[in-house]
C-alpha cells in the first residue's frame, strides 16, 4: 500500500471521530443469536480495510482497539475464537443543499424582503463533502455468519491531524458503546 493510501485511511479515520458532530452510530443484531455462548474473538485473515497482502497501519490500529473494547467485556483473544471481528469503511461524496430568503438589492436602494414569503426566488447554498461509514463486524467463527455489526457514519467537516491510533480507537469505542454483552464469567 503506497504511503499515500495510508495516509488517505488515516484521514478518513480522523475525519470520522474528529467531526463537529458525533458520527451516528447504528447496529444490525442477529437476534436468533445467544451471546452469552461466546467467549473468544481473534480478526479475519484478510480486513476489509485492507487492499493489499498485508495488514495496513489503519487495520492494525483498529485491531488494536476492538481489541480493548472486546477485552473490557470480558472476552478473550484467542487463536481458535467463536466470534472473528472484521472491519469495512466506505466513503462517498455527498452534496448538502441549503436554501435562503434572497437578500439581493432591487432597484438599487431596497432589498428583497418579500423573499421571506416566496415572492421572489430563495438562494441556493451548495456544499459537497465526504460522508465517511465505518463498519465493525463480529462473526460466528462457527457458521461464519454475521451475528453483530456495529456503523458509525460521519461527514468531513474540516482538516484534521493525522493521529490514526487516536481516531480509531475513538470510533471502535463509540461503536461498541452499542454493543450490549459481555462474556460470560469464567
Amino acid at each position: 500500500m503506497k504511503l499515500t493510501h495510508m495516509l488517505t485511511a488515516a484521514v478518513i479515520v480522523t475525519a470520522l471521530t474528529g467531526c463537529a458532530t458525533q458520527p451516528q452510530v447504528r447496529t444490525l443484531v442477529d437476534d436468533s443469536v445467544d451471546f452469552s455462548t461466546y467467549q473468544t474473538f481473534g480478526f479475519v485473515e484478510r480486513a476489509g480495510t485492507d487492499t493489499a497482502d498485508y495488514t495496513s497501519t489503519l487495520t492494525r490500529h483498529l485491531r488494536d482497539a476492538a481489541s480493548r473494547e472486546l477485552e473490557a467485556r470480558g472476552y478473550l483473544r484467542s487463536d481458535d475464537p467463536d466470534l472473528l471481528v472484521n472491519f469495512h469503511l466506505h466513503t462517498r461524496q455527498k452534496t448538502r443543499i441549503t436554501e435562503r430568503p434572497s437578500t439581493r438589492l432591487y432597484y438599487g436602494y431596497h432589498r428583497n424582503w418579500f423573499g421571506l414569503w416566496g415572492a421572489y426566488p430563495l438562494e441556493r447554498d451548495i456544499v459537497e463533502h465526504e460522508a465517511h461509514t465505518l463498519h465493525v463486524d463480529l462473526v460466528d467463527a462457527g457458521t461464519r455468519e454475521l451475528v453483530w455489526e456495529g456503523i458509525a457514519t460521519g461527514s468531513l467537516t474540516r482538516d484534521l491531524s493525522a493521529q490514526p491510533d487516536r481516531h480509531a480507537e475513538r470510533a471502535v469505542a463509540q461503536i461498541f458503546q452499542a454493543y450490549p454483552w459481555d462474556a460470560p464469567r469464567r
